[in-house]
């Protein structure tokens, strides 16, 4: 059986092993796994529609306060449930 070589450290790795100096970044340790949610289309067109409008009336010479994702959020949920799609 012959050894690897670790180019980091410098230590003797038998095949199909890694350096036991090595340890796996917890970004690569989430690779493949379902951590997040996907948006429901309907949401997001609403989402967009707000802003559309938003941007509209400051085009127009009308002073607007944008609303928070948080509150475009809350009036989605009220109206019509989750912003997220069940899979």
């Amino acid at each position: 059986m012959s050894l690897r070589r670790c180019a980091k450290h410098g230590i003797d790795v038998v095949p199909i092993n890694v350096c036991r100096c090595w340890t796996m970044s917890e970004q690569l340790k989430m690779a493949g796994r379902v951590v997040g949610k996907v948006k429901r289309k309907e949401y997001l067109m609403f989402l967009v529609a707000i802003r559309e409008d938003e941007s509209l009336a400051e085009q127009t010479g009308l002073k607007v306060t944008p609303k928070s994702n948080a509150e475009i959020r809350a009036e989605f949920e009220k109206e019509h449930g989750s912003i997220y799609m069940n899979i």
